[in-house]
């Protein structure tokens, strides 16, 4: 699960972008959320679960990730 802003001056997101393709291609399960106009760690901050973005990116990531690992 990659979640990338657009915006990322430190990482460009068409690194997150190629390497989910890549591992698309490959057979992995991958996907990729593009945040527009969001800048690197920008989801650091979100913490609220009432949090519209907290929902749309980093609970997405968690819900991803704790499917995959039997953790869900």
């Amino acid at each position: 699960m990659f979640i990338h802003g657009t915006e990322d001056t430190v990482t460009p997101s068409r690194i997150s972008e190629r390497a989910q393709q890549e591992l698309s291609r490959l057979g992995a399960e991958s996907h990729i959320i593009l945040v527009e106009g969001a800048n690197h760690m920008f989801d650091m901050f979100l913490t609220d679960p009432e949090d519209e973005a907290y929902r749309n990116y980093v609970l997405r990531g968690f819900q991803f990730l704790a499917a995959k690992t039997g953790l869900s």
